[in-house]
């Protein structure tokens, strides 16, 4: 798929907060002079962290990469007083297979589906400010923010304040550069992308 006439490859973005998914793929596409970019799994324009950015002719291969896996960190504040125990005991009972609703902001069909959550840790939990910090890993397509909606209506209201996706598959935020640091040399050729999923 690679050749030396076409730019190909792939850039593992940390999006800024403020610009929606689509808006990015126009800038990555104008900062590196490309045809095509596309962006595999849509984070919100109020959410941060890892973006997987298709260049030109790789956004065919972007099907391997819709369905990895992914993983958030995220802030979420409580509308009645509750106990870290009781809010524990709620979260459990999200972790596993859960129905979800997509939102109504979504460019989905909005029909009821299921989707996997493997682990909701609390990181933080602080009752005077009633507010939580979260790590959860859950299946592509897990909305976080009408997660944290369907555990509120089990413990008085609650909703999320902030979020930043920090991994998809074996891909991190860490191996992640900013729009200003964005220039050719920094995209990934396919073979690395593909051998990193084997």
């Amino acid at each position: 798929m690679d050749n030396s006439n076409t730019l190909n490859g792939f850039i593992l973005l940390n999006k800024p907060k403020g610009i929606n998914s689509s808006n990015v793929c126009i800038k990555v596409r104008e900062i590196l002079k490309a045809k095509k970019a596309g962006h595999a799994g849509t984070l919100d324009p109020n959410v941060t962290g890892l973006l997987i950015i298709a260049i030109n002719d790789s956004t065919k291969l972007m099907p391997f990469l819709n369905k990895l896996n992914k993983e958030y960190i995220g802030k979420s504040k409580f509308h009645k007083e509750i106990t870290l125990k009781d809010l524990e005991d709620t979260i459990k009972k999200f972790i596993g297979k859960i129905k979800q609703l997509p939102p109504r902001k979504s460019h989905v069909k909005r029909e009821e589906r299921m989707r996997n959550v493997y682990d909701f840790k609390i990181l933080s939990f602080n009752n005077e400010k009633r507010e939580f910090t979260f790590y959860v890993k859950c299946e592509a397509g897990t909305y976080i923010r009408k997660l944290i909606h369907d555990i509120g209506e089990k413990i008085g209201g609650a909703h999320m304040i902030e979020l930043s996706r920090t991994k998809q598959g074996p891909f991190s935020i860490k191996e992640s550069i900013t729009l200003e640091k964005l220039d050719k040399s920094k995209i990934i050729k396919d073979k690395d992308i593909l051998n990193t999923l084997k």
